[in-house]
């Protein structure tokens, strides 16, 4: 007869097991959901994926290879990702308009992770789109960008480049909508450079650095137009900046301040997100 102090041990034995297995990121919900239909009205051809998680999300770990997104028509469908809510809502948006008539699966695999590194509960699932009208096909599209879409390595004072397909009509490019947004910094005052000698290559400068680790949003909205008159249809592209965490003392991310004989330099050293800011004095020393 097995006594109750052995009864016990077995029980806490198993609730200790229990309480061992790590905590995982879950989606909460997601839009458009399973199975439903989204019809497009009139002249819209874009719709967006939005899910919410559990937890604050790290974007860094959130890209093409992790938000997979395939069309039964148009195969891989690649988009900017954007972050809201402290970072628990992300949202993509396709970079090309959605095909009427398709079966659009959205696969979340494990190595996206939450900011404090939990990694997630693979998800998927499907919707249909119907409806609207199908955007012409046109020649005068964005190719490219430097640094590259969807990356996660670009500098805080990056100038951002996206290449197009065919030569822009310089002329009219002065008077394009152009919108960069940081998802810690805000919305960026914007200038474009080199206009009459960029061929094909919008050259744009903000009016100030980016933070480590932060999603930057670029969105091209009108007034780009190629030299046969053909319009940029409405583009939004991604870049993540460069988040040092756990690599330091990797490429200090320099501010541009100086402090005696030393500099400040901002980074995000245990990766939760949130800028620190530390001073590093002329003989290399580093005060967080």
């Amino acid at each position: 007869m097995r006594s109750p102090h052995h009864t016990l041990l077995l029980t806490l034995i198993v609730v200790g097991l229990a309480g061992c297995a790590p905590i995982r990121t879950q989606v909460e919900s997601v839009s458009p959901a399973a199975n439903s239909v989204v019809t497009l009205e009139g002249l819209s051809t874009v719709t967006t994926i939005e899910v919410v998680f559990d937890h604050r999300m790290d974007l860094t770990s959130i890209t093409g290879d992790s938000f997979i997104v395939t069309g039964s028509v148009s195969g891989v469908i690649l988009g900017a990702i954007t972050g809201v809510g402290e970072n628990r809502t992300v949202i993509f948006t396709p970079l090309l308009p959605l095909l009427v008539d398709e079966s659009i699966h959205v696969q979340l695999l494990e190595s996206i992770r939450s900011q404090s590194g939990k990694s997630l509960e693979p998800y998927s699932w499907s919707f249909t789109i119907e409806g609207g009208i199908v955007a012409p096909e046109t020649d005068f599209f964005v190719q490219s960008m430097t640094p590259s879409i969807e990356s996660v390595t670009a500098v805080p004072g990056t100038l951002l480049q996206p290449k197009f397909s065919t030569p822009y009509n310089p002329f009219q490019a002065a008077g394009a909508t152009v919108i960069v947004d940081g998802s810690r910094s805000g919305a960026h005052q914007v200038s474009l450079q080199n206009v009459l000698t960029g061929i094909d290559t919008l050259n744009i400068a903000t009016d100030r650095n980016f933070l480590a680790g932060e999603r930057v949003t670029v969105s091209l909205l009108d007034g780009l137009f190629a030299l046969d008159g053909t319009l940029l249809d409405p583009t939004i592209l991604g870049v993540t900046i460069l988040n040092l965490g756990s690599q330091w003392p990797g490429g200090v991310l320099d501010s541009g301040a100086g402090l005696g004989a030393g500099t400040v330099v901002f980074l995000d050293n245990d990766a939760d997100g949130i800028d620190e800011w530390a001073s590093v004095s002329g003989d290399g020393t580093v005060v967080l």
